[in-house]
């Protein structure tokens, strides 16, 4: 079953550059680490200088193991982590084909 995930950052005031230039260095990231076609879109309207990252995967198992991956890459150091103090919140979403 395919899945669309999405990775939704709001940033602070005045911090709406900083949180689109990690958004794109992450997709670039994620997208040469784990042979992905990650996109990033400014939300139009809205909470301003919202950013969310969208991937498709196969299956939930597929989005599982990246996510695990993800993770220690990230403890790591081989991925770029949000920098302190740019983003409000990140909310992280699966969604499925009805």
């Amino acid at each position: 079953m395919p899945v669309l995930f999405t990775r939704i950052g709001t940033p602070h005031p005045g911090q709406q550059a900083q949180a689109l230039e990690y958004a794109k260095a992450r997709k670039e990231a994620v997208n040469k680490s784990y042979a992905l076609n990650a996109e990033v879109y400014v939300r139009f309207g809205g909470p301003v200088g919202q950013v969310v990252m969208l991937e498709s995967f196969e299956s939930l198992a597929a989005l599982e193991k990246m996510k695990q991956a993800a993770i220690k890459d990230s403890i790591e150091h081989k991925i770029p982590t949000a920098p302190a103090g740019v983003f409000q919140s990140v909310e992280e979403h699966a969604w499925i084909t009805a």
